[in-house]
């Protein structure tokens, strides 16, 4: 389970922490972490056991089982590139839009206040 050299090593100690909780506490379990793969490709899955008990409330197994997620992790990292880069784009769009239109109010307030000086003359 959670502890097999499977198991990328980086995601090991946070998968068995979370299997041994939910072993003790008799609940469902599920996680996600990466694991080697036949072909030696690590994958993202998540990994959902629920336990069996017996008629007395006892611990008979567990069953259980993993889903390939890799490619949903991948869309996610994904959209959280764009979401950064979206966020960039509309900071530079908006400072360049803001510079050239605070000179333009500027000088439109100094002409103003020259117009109105010229006038009081």
């Amino acid at each position: 389970m959670a502890g097999c050299r499977a198991v990328h090593e980086e995601d090991r100690e946070q998968a068995r922490a979370a299997w041994l909780a939910e072993v003790a506490a008799r609940a469902h379990y599920t996680t996600e972490y990466r694991i080697r793969r036949y072909d030696g490709e690590y994958r993202w899955t998540i990994a959902r056991g629920t336990p069996v008990l017996d008629e007395g409330g006892e611990l008979v197994e567990w069953v259980g089982c993993n889903w390939d997620v890799h490619a949903i992790k991948d869309a996610q990292r994904e959209l959280a590139r764009m979401v950064k880069f979206q966020k960039l784009l509309l900071a530079v769009v908006g400072h360049d839009l803001r510079t050239p239109l605070s000179a333009i109010l500027t000088g439109r307030r100094f002409s103003r206040r020259a117009h109105l000086l010229r006038c009081v003359d």
